[in-house]
């Protein structure tokens, strides 16, 4: 294949100059700026300086960009330096141009579309959740793509290693502020934020060739306090005031407080299936995932232990560790009511009777399932209408069942069982949980009555 040509206009004539990476002799323009000093390369890199700033320059012309390219040699002090130096940084170039098409490399928004794309057609061959491909695609489209515009990044190779050192620091400072949220974000929002950004350059940049590097972007240790002060649960007060407040509001609605322009998520069969969601999640410990995404009726299984004990077994195909799981809970009532509301709504409005495999969770009209952000919108709405613990998430009817199951003497081993949790996070969870429940054992007064009588005024009994 011939090499490309660049025809530039000299005095009115066409000289053919270097391929591809020829560079057109000076005049014109900016030329007066621009003092050159030494032809390298058979005319293709043109070492010079820069009147009004120091150091030595090289430069060449980019045909697909219909300009030059002008970059600083750091370092070089004497004209034999900045020449190899000139030489190297070309030939780096070059390699650059041969497997992108252009010397700059390519588009970082190319990139963040690429990416994007790739995890689609993994969310597309049941590889990825769909919570883990909206939160991917919500951060690279959003938080991402206002901090590589906030850099003027246009090309990957505009990116050094360190970057990205300053992305926790922006977003602290300023990234929040450009969207909706209403407080910077935690640590551990962060973390995985952070996360994301290396897995994009460990599994796309990366062997694609476009960089070569692994950017400084490092996590920050999360102590076990502000841990465990993440998706906190519910206290028995404050879940008996939801368990109420649901019950009237899945009957009647309440339009005025969550009217929405543009959804059609008022309607009864919403509310009523909103209401269950958070009963089944509560007496279950299921992440929002498990039970939106995937739990299917086939995957349920109801049982009657005895008259009016009613319990359920479901199934968990596909957990977070890929390994699948049975919990066993009291949601046995829920799931029936639940059932056997959804059949007189599909009789009544015509649609096809429930299937097996079809999602417990799901809009009647497409069959399809409400996304997690729904579901933790709505969570939130009536979190602050009840002004309960701003700290609360839907996370939070997780970490109540495992609470309330250790305050009924549940064995942990069998909570973390059911749950999916790690060794690690059911010891300190759990170890935790139980001190606190044990509180009035351990609080209980059992010293001899000399003693007693002894320490009485200084303890304040």
């Amino acid at each position: 294949m011939r090499p490309v040509l660049t025809f530039v206009q000299l005095n009115r004539n066409f000289k053919v100059l270097a391929p591809t990476f020829g560079l057109p002799p000076e005049g014109g323009g900016k030329e007066g700026k621009w003092r050159p000093s030494l032809e390298l390369v058979g005319g293709r890199v043109r070492l010079g300086k820069v009147k009004g700033r120091k150091g030595w320059f090289f430069r060449i012309y980019v045909p697909s960009r219909r300009g030059y390219i002008l970059r600083v040699l750091k370092g070089a002090i004497t004209l034999e330096d900045a020449s190899i130096q000139a030489v190297e940084e070309w030939s780096k170039l070059r390699e650059v141009e041969k497997a992108t098409g252009s010397p700059l490399g390519t588009l970082v928004t190319s990139c963040i579309s690429g990416w994007v794309q790739s995890q689609q057609l993994r969310f597309d061959s049941g590889e990825l959740s769909s919570s883990a491909l909206q939160n991917k695609k919500g951060l690279f489209e959003g938080h991402v793509s206002r901090f590589i515009r906030y850099k003027r990044w246009i090309y990957v190779s505009d990116i050094s290693i360190d970057g990205w050192s300053d992305y926790r620091l922006w977003r602290r400072e300023h990234g929040w502020k450009l969207t909706k949220a209403s407080q910077p974000p935690s640590d551990q929002t962060l973390n995985a934020e952070v996360y994301r950004i290396r897995e994009w350059y460990s599994n796309y940049l990366l062997p694609k060739r476009l960089v070569s590097f692994v950017p400084t972007l490092k996590t920050v240790r999360i102590d076990e306090e502000t841990r465990d002060q993440s998706n906190p649960p519910f206290s028995p007060e404050d879940y008996r005031t939801m368990y109420l407040w649901l019950e009237q509001w899945s009957q009647k609605g309440r339009r005025q407080e969550f009217e929405e322009r543009g959804t059609r998520t008022l309607n009864p069969y919403w509310r009523m299936c909103f209401r269950h969601y958070f009963l089944i999640a509560c007496n279950t410990g299921c992440r929002p995932s498990e039970l939106i995404e995937r739990l299917r009726w086939s995957d349920v299984e109801i049982e009657e232990l005895s008259p009016g004990r009613i319990i359920s077994i479901i199934l968990i195909r596909k957990s977070k560790t890929g390994n699948k799981r049975e919990i066993v809970s009291n949601a046995g009532k829920y799931f029936l009511r639940w059932k056997q509301w959804i059949d007189e709504y599909r009789k009544e409005h015509e649609f096809r009777p429930i299937e097996k495999e079809d999602l417990v969770f799901c809009n009647p009209k497409t069959d399809e399932r409400y996304t997690v952000t729904l579901y933790s919108r709505y969570f939130r709405k009536m979190r602050d209408e009840l002004r309960l613990d701003k700290n609360y998430t839907l996370y939070s009817s997780r970490s109540y069942f495992v609470n309330e199951g250790i305050r009924q003497g549940r064995d942990p081993f069998d909570l973390a069982t059911m749950t999916g949790h790690n060794l690690e996070t059911a010891r300190r969870h759990y170890v935790r949980s139980q001190i606190r429940h044990k509180k009035d054992e351990l609080t209980k007064r059992n010293w001899t009555p000399s003693i007693q009588q002894d320490t009485k005024d200084f303890l304040g009994f």
